[in-house]
């Protein structure tokens, strides 16, 4: 898959997506109203989803190894996680470990293509706004953080990407 050639060390972090959402709608709906413990559905489907991604990538001849915070990095392994502990997305996750692990770029790979603007209280889905800084995204998109927030990226790991100089890239799914 070529992900690391040249020296590139790989750090994959999963989110939990739609199905996430979905085990916490219906956990509300039968009562689970302690937001910790939504999130903890949320994390324990993040590593489901790391599991699984780390399953298909050894299956197709990638080595692949648990991420776990101090590991010692190397550019011949993709390093997969999932979340890690109420309170947080998988963005924060995500930020947390590139700035330990020194890199300056994060590539968050969505469902939506990017950023689009909001205008008048209506999403501009035609529209991608190409490079914002972190001030302009905080200003007007960040949110705070509830269990099965959809956002565009996570307001803690904005604050954490924007202190460790992290350039953020959304990237729809067709990248």
């Amino acid at each position: 898959l070529g992900l690391t050639k040249n020296g590139k060390i790989v750090i994959l972090v999963t989110g939990g997506g739609s199905i996430a959402r979905i085990a916490q709608k219906d956990a509300q709906s039968v009562g689970v109203t302690h937001q910790a413990t939504q999130d903890q559905i949320g994390v324990y489907i993040t590593n489901l989803n790391a599991l699984w991604l780390e399953r298909v990538f050894e299956a197709n001849g990638v080595h692949t190894h648990a991420l776990h915070s101090g590991d010692i990095l190397h550019s011949d392994i993709v390093y997969i996680r999932g979340g890690s502990e109420p309170g947080h997305t998988t963005d924060f996750v995500a930020v947390s470990h590139a700035a330990e692990a020194g890199q300056k770029i994060v590539f968050n790979i969505s469902t939506a293509p990017g950023l689009h603007p909001v205008i008048d209280d209506k999403l501009k889905e035609d529209e991608v706004i190409p490079t914002i800084t972190w001030g302009e995204y905080l200003g007007n998109f960040s949110v705070d953080h509830a269990p099965g927030v959809n956002t565009p990226f996570d307001k803690r790991a904005s604050l954490l990407a924007k202190e460790q100089g992290i350039t953020v890239v959304l990237l729809g799914s067709n990248f």
